[in-house]
Formats: structure tokens, sequence, C-alpha cells
């Protein structure tokens, strides 16, 4: 908003799956007027702006999810040979029957 800023990260999801919509995870929030350089998390000494934030957000996501087309595209050979140099791709190992 014009006056806070809320950092979220959900917790307690596995690589790829989505996180529990109902986790609060980890909330940083910060005064933009008081501190713009979001140096002093005040989350813990402002928890109902927190829950409200982390609130509109989460309604925010369920809204974007929901409007979703279900279409995605891929990167290409050379995309999935850098994601998978920088580790964000793992090689499958080859199962045998």
């Amino acid at each position: 908003t014009e006056e806070w800023v809320l950092h979220w990260a959900p917790t307690g999801a596995e690589w790829r799956e989505s996180p529990d919509p109902d986790s609060d995870g980890m909330m940083r929030l910060y005064d933009r007027a008081a501190d713009p350089q979001e140096l002093q998390d005040i989350a813990k000494e402002r928890p109902e702006i927190a829950a409200k934030l982390l609130l509109e957000l989460k309604e925010r996501i369920a809204s974007s999810q929901s409007q979703s087309t279900g279409l995605s595209f891929g990167v290409g050979d050379a995309g999935t040979d850098l994601l998978r140099g920088i580790g964000y791709i793992e090689e499958e190992e080859e199962q045998e029957d």
C-alpha cells in the first residue's frame, strides 16, 4: 500500500507444490514513510496491520489463480540447458525395468 510494505514467504510446501493457503509463513512489515529503505521489520509490533495485508494478498493470489488461462510456455532447449546448469532442473535418473 502507500503506507506499508508486506513481505510474505509461505512455508510448508514441497518443491513445485502450492503452499498451504492457511499458513502465515514468514512475514515482514515495513512502514514506508518512517523506513523507506525497509530496514526495520515491525510485523511483531503491528500484527493487526500485517494480518490485514496478508489477507488482502491471499485474496489477490486466489483471484489471480481463478483467472488463470491454464496456458504454459516452454523455455526451449537452450533455456532448459541454462536452468539445468544453474541447478533449477535436475537430471532425471533412468529407471531400470
